[in-house]
């Protein structure tokens, strides 16, 4: 039952209003009213509507259920309230999941019969299929007419059921019929009211999966979210606080939603950093915020939502919509997903502060990651992005201990992960890609699992400089690994493989001798794909005191000089594949594509890569599915994209 906007009130009828702290406000006497006072209006018979002062929505027989329900009881009621929205949103839960499925079987045959008529229609003429059609709509109308009809019938049905049901148990408690017949007109209506919290994830892909994981508590525990921070209850901002520009939009954020809502938590990076009085910087800017928690802290975010928010219901008794099993919920769209394989980072890079805000490496249980792999495979996923501090890294900390998988001993290291993952993504026809892959020799190990296919060709690896004494500056780790001669040895074993890496320009004290070996270096390593930033002081950072800082003016200018190069060597290396096929996965795709859509190849990852631009499909009966693999043929370059003929 959806709840209703409130009609224009007679003149007659008398408005009461609920504010969100829960008072009703009469404005028949311009005055708070209590629940008692409510009562005696129904006990007098005159009429009155509650509506949400927020909402709009119509709360009258809301209330009038929680009156029948203290009556019952001598003003004691017999569920308390965490237990009567159990019982509510048990109730919804199972309705909407029966319903669920039964709704997607009957568009699952809609789909294959419509797959059959595509079949059929191959080969036909514009005329003919103008004709073909005239003769197939009538069916497919009387076809979903008929199932649109089932489910109604069955909705109906199962309603009525599980009303008897739940009037049945109710009815142990001596509960009379008609508060039963009350209580149960008002579980779709309840079930809309639970507790809503804003969000918004900041910085990097690592901030996002622990976003994902406080999002997954929210829901497990009841809470629902808002789009808006208006229409929230409470907002969660998930900060990043790594570079200037990124403290600058995570501290606007934080005061745009203490405008608009007025009751704010912050977490993440940023949360963790101190102002210069060795105050918590957030605090020092915004001090009406709630709480403050640093990075990988999804119980104490808990623990300040309970605080401010109290939670609606048990999450042992309600189920979580939208989730991916124990991957829980993910903000990324469905077909791709982030999984982290450990947190935090050994290294003490100079530009760095990451480790001084989430400590560091700590790798997961190598049964855990896996576990989580599968759920999101199982739920759809088609391309599973593996991401860390340090990748490469994985399983130094416990010492590449020996864990278990499917009953089978399977070792803490990426090499074992990443050839347990491509087996797992095989049946799935899923992708694996791998990120924050630091230059060790290790490394060499995978390139024969790229060139099988069991997972991409693709190797995003944090270069950051390639003149030697700029990395000891930076004390990068692999420093004295001789980059260049290992990225012409990957080409040798995979010649498909793609680079992408990031750098920096203008690192203090960076001669020009020192930047020119960082071009020719693009150059001759021909990155696929790079990335640059001015170099900025970021507070915390050792490479602050190093001297010989460089005037933002020449780092400025230094990054664009280093773009012009890696531009010029992605788009002669995106010319080189005009004429090839390639599988593209479909990010975008209106009207099943039939208009052309967006999609990437496995040399692009999401949002930092380029894109590949398709065309309208040649035939008529080729459609474009989100989440869906096409072949394609390239037929052009446009900037970092690639324009491609779908088939």
């Amino acid at each position: 039952m959806q709840s209703k906007k409130v009609a224009e009130p007679k003149v007659t009828q008398r408005i009461i209003k609920k504010y969100p702290n829960r008072r009703l406000y009469d404005t028949d006497t311009s005055s708070y009213i209590t629940l008692a006072q409510v009562k005696r209006l129904v006990m007098d018979s005159e009429p009155f509507v509650v509506m949400d002062v927020k909402t709009g929505e119509d709360l009258t027989r809301s209330i009038l259920l929680q009156i029948i329900l203290e009556e019952e009881s001598n003003d004691s009621p017999m569920f308390t309230a965490p237990v009567l929205a159990s019982v509510i949103r048990f109730y919804g839960h199972a309705m909407q999941g029966f319903m669920g499925g039964y709704l997607e079987k009957n568009m699952q045959q809609l789909m294959d019969v419509q797959a059959k008529f595509a079949e059929q229609s191959k080969g036909l003429s514009p005329e003919m299929w103008t004709q073909f059609m005239a003769l197939q709509s009538p069916v497919l109308q009387s076809m979903l007419g008929g199932k649109l009809e089932q489910s109604k019938n069955l909705f109906e049905q199962m309603q009525e059921q599980m009303q008897k049901q739940t009037g049945q148990m109710l009815g142990a408690f001596g509960i009379n019929a008609g508060t039963i017949y009350l209580f149960m007109s008002e579980v779709i209506t309840k079930s809309n009211t639970a507790p809503k919290v804003g969000f918004v994830s900041l910085g990097c892909a690592k901030a996002l999966t622990d976003s994902e994981l406080i999002l997954t508590q929210l829901s497990a525990e009841g809470y629902q979210t808002s789009k808006t921070f208006e229409g929230a209850d409470l907002v969660i901002v998930n900060t990043c606080g790594f570079i200037d520009d990124a403290v600058k939009e995570s501290l606007d954020t934080i005061g745009e939603a203490l405008a608009e809502n007025g009751k704010v938590i912050v977490t993440g990076c940023l949360g963790a950093k101190t102002a210069e009085g060795g105050d918590n910087l957030v605090r020092q800017v915004h001090p009406s915020v709630l709480a403050v928690t640093g990075p990988q802290a999804t119980q104490e975010v808990m623990d300040a939502v309970h605080a401010n928010l109290p939670k609606p219901h048990d999450p042992f008794i309600d189920l979580v919509p939208n989730a991916f099993g124990v991957a829980g919920i993910k903000l990324t769209p469905r077909h791709y997903a982030y999984i982290k394989i450990s947190e935090g980072c050994n290294h003490r890079c100079t530009f760095c502060i990451i480790p001084s805000m989430r400590g560091d490496l700590v790798s997961r249980p190598i049964g855990d990651v896996l576990k989580e792999a599968r759920a999101l495979f199982e739920g759809g996923v088609k391309e599973l992005l593996v991401i860390s501090q340090d990748t490469s890294a994985y399983g130094v900390d416990v010492k590449y201990r020996t864990g278990f998988w499917d009953g089978k001993p399977t070792k803490t290291r990426l090499l074992e992960l990443a050839a347990a993952l491509g087996d797992m993504a095989e049946p799935y026809g899923a992708w694996v890609r791998l990120h924050y892959v630091y230059p060790y020799p290790s490394v060499d190990d995978l390139l024969p699992l790229m060139a099988a296919g069991k997972v991409l060709p693709y190797l995003d690896v944090p270069l950051q400089h390639s003149h030697p004494e700029v990395l000891k500056r930076m004390k990068r780790p692999a420093s004295d690994e001789k980059n260049l001669e290992r990225i012409q040895r990957w080409r040798e074993v995979c010649p498909d493989i793609v680079v992408r890496s990031t750098f920096i320009a203008g690192f203090p004290g960076e001669t020009e001798e020192e930047f020119s070996h960082l071009l020719d270096f693009m150059r001759e390593a021909q990155i696929d794909r790079a990335g640059c930033f001015a170099y900025s002081p970021v507070q915390g950072a050792v490479a602050n005191d190093i001297g010989g800082m460089l005037p933002i003016e020449l780092r400025e200018e230094r990054r664009a000089r280093f773009m012009a190069v890696a531009e010029a060597v992605s788009s002669a290396k995106l010319q080189q594949r005009i004429g090839a096929t390639m599988q593209v996965l479909v990010d975008s795709a209106p009207g099943l594509g039939k208009k052309g859509g967006l999609g990437r190849s496995y040399a692009d990852a999401p949002e930092i890569d380029g894109v590949v631009k398709l065309l309208p499909p040649e035939k008529i009966s080729k459609t474009l599915r989100v989440g869906e693999f096409t072949k394609a043929r390239i037929v052009g370059a446009q900037g970092h994209d690639l324009v491609a003929q779908p088939f």
